[in-house]
């Protein structure tokens, strides 16, 4: 149970596994094909899919966490005030299933960039997440400026 308000968990999202189809595919072209690299491609595509199983994107009230790792975890966390600008990219082979990659750009010291892959109605997230940032900016005072050379 979180302790604050400000630690609960609004949303967890994970990446599709639509992202390893191509490690799907390959143990099962190998094996047909008699080839002993079936089975160490069996095992990587193994491994992707636990690498996958294990990420998640939680949001919170103030901010956006990105967790990942099979073995070793790293947790990194963007607030919402903190960005700047968000893309959607739709590859077209992800965009067959109904994939998309959001980008996202913030003046977070650790983490100025953030791309959430797999993500499903991603034009839906990023208007939630444009939400949050005003609305964040607008209950901090915050003001973004950027400063460029002339």
């Amino acid at each position: 149970m979180p302790k604050n308000r400000e630690d609960q968990n609004l949303l967890i999202i994970q990446p599709s596994q639509w992202i390893n189809v191509g490690w799907f595919i390959l143990p099962i072209i190998a094996a047909a094909l008699y080839t002993p690299l079936a089975i160490v491609l069996s095992i990587v595509s193994v491994y992707k899919y636990i690498e996958v199983d294990t990420w998640s994107y939680i949001f919170r009230i103030r901010g956006l966490e990105e967790r990942k790792g099979v073995f070793s975890i790293i947790q990194e966390e963007v607030q919402y005030f903190r960005i700047k600008s968000i893309m959607i990219e739709e590859p077209f082979l992800m965009r067959i299933v109904g994939l998309s990659i959001v980008h996202i750009i913030s003046s977070e010291r650790y983490k100025p960039n953030l791309k959430l892959y797999g993500i499903k109605n991603g034009n839906k997230l990023k208007n939630k997440i444009n939400s949050a940032v005003y609305e964040w900016r607008d209950k901090l005072g915050v003001r973004d400026y950027d400063i460029t050379g002339v």
